[in-house]
């Protein structure tokens, strides 16, 4: 029998704690959440089968081109939604070098079908799916012109939104079209069938402009381990997905309106001072919808924003109160910088 003095007793079970922070956080690292895409292909879809069969979130075809709406995407968000999946949406982006396909024009298109939704509840960011290209170019002509695109279609996003959207793109396309300041300025969902289900994801060093997919797409459905397994409540095939991270780390990607966090800019479930020193702290930036003290939902804070939060907190005179003492305060800040 072994016997360890004290001290050495101390130093194994630091080891073995260490080991298991080492292994528990290489675990939620690497938790990947199941969920799907789908489009008008899929036909009607049992959400309620999908919820059931452990699937967490879907994304699903809003639009294409500048006018094109998908005719399934109003069904298949209600009913996700109401079924506990948590639902994003995308755009089937025509990248073009000319402007037929204007990068302005299809994001204001996605934006009339999308922002509305964003306005009355909550949802993962919305998706470029950009997998349309021009012939005949070179590759450093590929990449100059998606990254262009890509970059102008975005900047339209994230002036209404606040937020810029996920990119979803192949490996080959991923390493290859992209300049370095579109990739680290965007989440990525990969796609990268390799066949053997979900045992071998992509790693870093896979998408070394990017870093490590935030989703994969593993499979079209049409091998042989997504055949084996096939998606209750959907008939055929369904691209199957994974979100690299924890439901909540999913569940915090969400944008959107929340009806009880009017004037409650710090979610801690009060309207007080503490949420005016938020407001102030953002006053006059763009933040995501409905965070950052964005109350109206127009994706910036400002003094409108600042109305919603004087008619939700309890008593007027604390409203003000609250105002003037974050105002002294802010006040002093900026007297002792100028010393």
């Amino acid at each position: 029998m072994l016997r360890f003095s004290g001290s050495r007793w101390l130093f194994h079970i630091t080891v073995l704690s260490i080991s298991f922070q080492l292994w528990s956080g290489a675990s939620a690292i690497a938790q990947l959440l199941p969920g799907i895409d789908v489009s008008h292909y899929q036909g009607t879809i049992n959400w309620a089968s999908v919820a059931g069969g452990g699937y967490k979130f879907a994304f699903m075809k809003a639009t294409e081109a500048t006018s094109y709406v998908d005719p399934t995407f109003a069904t298949n968000r209600a009913n996700a939604v109401a079924n506990g999946v948590i639902a994003g949406f995308y755009h089937f982006c025509s990248v073009s070098t000319d402007t037929t396909t204007d990068p302005v024009n299809e994001a204001n298109h996605f934006l009339a079908s999308i922002k509305p939704v964003y306005l009355s509840g909550q949802y993962l960011p919305p998706v470029a799916d950009v997998e349309s290209f021009p012939t005949g170019l070179t590759t450093a002509q590929y990449q100059a012109t998606t990254s262009a695109w890509v970059q102008r279609f975005s900047d339209t996003i994230y002036s209404s939104l606040g937020v810029r959207p996920i990119i979803y793109t192949s490996l080959s396309k991923a390493n290859s079209y992209y300049t370095s300041a579109v990739a680290s300025s965007h989440l990525l969902w990969l796609a990268q069938w390799k066949g053997t289900g979900t045992t071998s994801p992509p790693t870093a060093s896979s998408t070394p402009l990017w870093g490590k997919f935030d989703f994969w797409q593993w499979s079209d459905g049409s091998d042989s381990v997504a055949q084996a397994s096939p998606v209750p409540g959907i008939s055929g095939g369904v691209d199957r997905d994974v979100y690299s991270g924890t439901l909540d780390s999913l569940k915090a990607l969400m944008l959107g309106k929340d009806n009880s966090k009017s004037g409650d800019f710090n979610r801690d479930g009060f309207v007080n001072s503490a949420d005016y020193d938020v407001w102030f702290a953002n006053n006059g930036n763009t933040v995501p919808l409905y965070t950052g003290a964005d109350a109206n939902g127009d994706a910036r804070v400002t003094s409108a924003d600042l109305d919603f939060w004087l008619r939700a907190i309890p008593e007027p005179a604390s409203a003000a109160l609250a105002v003037l003492a974050s105002a002294g305060s802010a006040s002093y800040v900026r007297n002792r910088r100028r010393r």
